[in-house]
């Protein structure tokens, strides 16, 4: 075993030296020696875990089996110093478990490593540290999946494995314990088993996809540890799994604000590094870069270099190329954990070979952000080109009305051209792009072939095509392919033209399909380069093409409010979109133009293009809360530049500009401004018109959607409703509203349609009781309100007013405390729920009760 240690030495950085410390340490676990063992596989991942030049070419090998041994080798190694770490102690155990977990996304293993590392250096005094690794410990950041999968090769089934494969309970229950003990958190064994237990089931919601689920059950945990440093901790988690579905906005909401985690560095720094992560999906690179650059100097290493490695991608993807070639730098001759340290070489090589690539980021092209959720069910995409990559294997399906159009796809090797796979249908997984001329979906993809070369080595995937007169959106599909699933795919994107990078992107943690979106003006000649990185190759599954409104053209402007109102399209497919949750185009268009865009649009006395950017700030109907502050600041800043009674006409215009889009959800939010605004004038003329002009503003998506399907659904938990049942019970509302000529008249019959249709359109319903106004509602039409409302922590605020009112007539106090205490349950709040139940079955009507009726 020393003897092949000194040979290690003796070769110096060779792949044959980095064989030669794997056998060392393989022949020192068959022999019971740990810490030799231990020693020869930390020399491996010491020496070769931030060089992949270092260990590329493998004598004895070639081709795939080539880069899968080079791939798995820091890895394997990693997890065998896990594992070998609890046979050994002091110095030692602590250097195994810290090179163990500096793996990054973190796999199962190194999470356990991470948290004994913790340990071990919470019995030191070092709390902050022990902290950040904790935290670490709870890191779900990577690929997850929940479908199990016949993979092709047993190399890949092993990596496979552990992104369906849910987290231990004893690491997740200890890392709570260890950051409880740091943080001075009363948490009592039945405690610690309650936010286990709930934060398991919101994590498999997250693995299944399941929104609704994870954010409930993340809110659940922390409601119930509220007010400690657990609270902030469980929102950055559930902000990890939203952003993985491609839910940004909520993500954004679920993070805590800086001062909200300022006393606890280690949880200040995970949110700060997670707001980064938010901001570079949406391409908000000048404000992740912030972000990142705080969570630099935090107290976990790990985060903090793979921030600085991430702000470096910020700025290189901004076209700030000399200043990321400073980090990149600087993180490869200084920085002391692998997993940062290799990528930033691997950055160093690819703007080393790029340097003959000009930088005009932003110059006709902009990066879109990214979109997680709609997968392989592409409808919405490709209206004027569509390429499934390989769909007629081996010839690609192309459809769209530019049909058929010209493009080139090849690699960096003049010597070959690009490889293509396809695989038998596929049906039950969504990742896969659907096939519209068949039930199946064949997973097919075009290829690099890079597998065939050297890690770190080309040739790349590029295509070329034309992109025609006018502003479109380029759209790339990418699916870690679950035949070949690969843990390490990272690949980084420049959009070209003429030699010049007009926009850039990264791509990770794709196992569920993801849409990479980037607005281009033409007419443009662009060539796209898919960089292969550190990943054994590149796959492409689709490239889609839309024509964006014709009236918003591509700003010459590089600055953030240049491009808000010029980039940000309208959005045109209904079917794409529901009312409780945005889709890609809204959302994008929501966090992006209210991240870069609001601060400058408060501060703007310039009236036009505060209203241009009013239609632009399309479905702001995601996330109540948020929703309810950027709508108070937008009413602020428009009644400050102009007064209320042009604000009114403002917000009506933009209103009218989204009723073309076919969604209330579009068009709600700007009528709710206006409605508020004209209710603060105090004209009762004004009133009447503006709440007859709402409601037939409101009524245009149904109508719209009825002319193209026949059939009505505005929300997922409704049933679709006849037009003949829902549209002329609108039509006699509106008749009825045009005879009267009071305000009160026409909120007597908003509230006799919002009951209606309370039963028939669920989202309808609450949006007519809204327009009367919430606070004004009392009784009877509160409680219906209340089931109006998607979410149940919702409805808790108008039962308690309910209850405060003494009941509806019919409805009892005793009913109002039976309907809450379920909902106080199911919110964390037990201790509130219990007081109710006890009023309940002390109450004295409790005798109209069955037992079935009760909690």
């Amino acid at each position: 075993m020393q003897a092949w240690e000194q040979y290690a030495d003796a070769l110096g950085p060779t792949a044959a030296a980095a064989i030669a410390l794997q056998t060392a340490a393989k022949l020192a676990a068959q022999n019971d020696d740990p810490d030799a063992a231990a020693r020869a596989y930390g020399a491996l991942v010491e020496r070769f875990g931030s060089g992949f030049e270092d260990w590329s070419s493998f004598p004895g090998s070639a081709g795939y089996s080539q880069n899968r041994r080079a791939l798995d080798l820091i890895p394997e190694a990693a997890a065998h110093l896990g594992d070998l770490a609890f046979r050994l102690s002091g110095d030692a155990r602590l250097r195994a478990l810290r090179q163990a977990a500096h793996q990054y996304p973190l796999r199962p293993a190194a999470r356990r490593a991470a948290l004994e590392y913790a340990r071990g250096v919470r019995t030191e005094g070092a709390t902050e540290a022990a902290a950040g690794y904790a935290l670490l410990a709870l890191d779900q950041a990577g690929d997850h999946d929940c479908i199990p999968a016949e993979l092709r090769l047993s190399h890949n089934r092993v990596h496979y494995d552990l992104i369906i494969k849910p987290s231990d309970p004893e690491v997740l229950g200890g890392a709570l314990e260890l950051l409880a003990e740091v943080y001075a958190v009363d948490l009592s064994p039945d405690l610690r088993e309650s936010v286990v237990e709930r934060w398991l089931a919101a994590e498999d919601a997250g693995r299944r996809r399941d929104y609704a689920g994870c954010r409930a059950g993340f809110a659940a945990v922390s409601q119930r540890v509220k007010g400690t440093a657990l609270a902030p901790v469980a929102g950055i988690v559930m902000a990890q799994w939203l952003r993985h579905m491609g839910f940004f906005v909520e993500a954004k909401i679920a993070l805590p604000e800086p001062h909200e985690a300022e006393a606890w560095p280690a949880v200040a720094q995970f949110a700060a590094f997670e707001r980064g992560r938010v901001g570079m999906s949406n391409g908000l690179y000048e404000a992740a870069a912030t972000e990142f650059a705080s969570a630099e100097g935090g107290p976990n290493p790990l985060r903090g270099e793979h921030a600085r490695l991430f702000r470096a991608e910020c700025l290189e993807f901004s076209g700030q190329r000399d200043a990321a070639q400073r980090l990149y730098a600087g993180l490869a001759s200084e920085g002391n954990v692998y997993s940062a340290v290799s990528r930033a070489r691997m950055a160093l090589k690819r703007l080393h070979d790029t340097s003959g690539y000009t930088m005009k980021v932003g110059s006709g092209a902009t990066y879109w952000g990214e979109d997680r959720q709609t997968q392989g069910e592409w409808g919405g995409y490709g209206r004027d080109l569509a390429i499934l990559c390989v769909g007629n294997g081996p010839a690609d399906q192309v459809s769209g009305s530019l049909a058929p159009w010209p493009y080139r796809v090849y690699t960096t090797d003049p010597e070959r051209h690009f490889w293509w796979w396809t695989y038998e249908s596929v049906v039950d997984n969504p990742a896969v792009l659907h096939d519209p001329t068949a039930y199946d979906a064949p997973a097919a993809n075009w290829d690099d072939g890079r597998e065939k070369y050297p890690i770190g080595t080309g040739p790349d995937l590029l295509f070329d095509m034309t992109i025609p007169d006018g502003p479109h959106r380029l759209s790339l599909y990418f699916v870690n392919d679950f035949n070949y699933y690969e843990p390490n795919r990272e690949y980084t994107v420049y959009l070209l033209s003429k030699g010049a990078v007009l926009a850039a992107c990264a791509v990770r943690d794709f196992e569920g399909g993801l849409y990479q979106h980037f607005a281009v003006n033409g007419p443009r000649e662009i060539s796209v380069h898919i960089f292969r990185n550190l990943s054994m190759n590149v796959l492409l599954q689709g490239v889609f093409l839309d024509r964006l409104d014709a009236s918003r053209r591509l700003a010459a402007s590089e600055a953030d409010y240049g491009r808000l109102h010029s980039l940000l399209e309208p959005v045109e497919q209904p079917e794409h979109i529901d009312a409780r949750h945005l889709q890609p185009a809204g959302r994008m268009a929501q966090i992006r133009g209210i991240a870069t865009g609001l601060g400058q649009v408060v501060r703007s006395a310039d009236a036009p293009d505060l209203w241009r950017t009013l239609v632009h700030l399309n479905l702001l109907g995601a996330g109540r809360g948020y929703e309810e502050r950027v709508l108070a600041a937008l009413r602020d800043s428009v009644i400050s530049a102009v007064g209320s009674r042009e604000a009114v006409r403002a917000f009506e215009d933009a209103a009218s500009a989204q009723a073309q889009s076919g969604q209330i959800g579009v068009v709600w939010p700007f009528t709710r401004c206006a409605l508020e605004v004209g209710e603060q004038v105090g004209d009762p003329d004004l009133l009447r018109d503006l709440r007859l002009r709402s409601v037939n503003r409101l009524l245009e998506p149904w109508e719209r959607r009825v002319q193209s399907s026949g059939r009505i659904s505005e929300h997922p938990t409704n049933q679709p409703t006849d037009r003949g049942r829902v549209l002329p019970l609108m039509e006699a509302y509106v008749a009825d509203v045009r005879k009267r000529d009071a305000p009160e008249a026409a909120r007597v019959l908003l509230l006799e349609r919002a009951h209606e249709f309370r039963h028939k359109e669920r989202t309808l319903g609450r949006l007519l009781f809204e327009i009367v106004g919430v606070d004004t509602l009392t009784g009877k039409d509160l409680y219906e309100y209340s089931w109006t409302l998607d979410e149940d922590e919702e409805k808790i605020p108008c039962f308690e007013r309910l209850l405060a009112e003494e009941g509806t007539g019919s409805l009892s106090p005793t009913i109002m405390r039976n309907s809450l205490a379920p909902l106080y349950a199911w919110a964390g709040n037990h201790r509130q729920a219990e007081t109710y139940l006890s009023e309940v079955l002390a109450a004295e009507d409790i005798q109209v009760y069955s037992k079935a009726n009760l909690i």
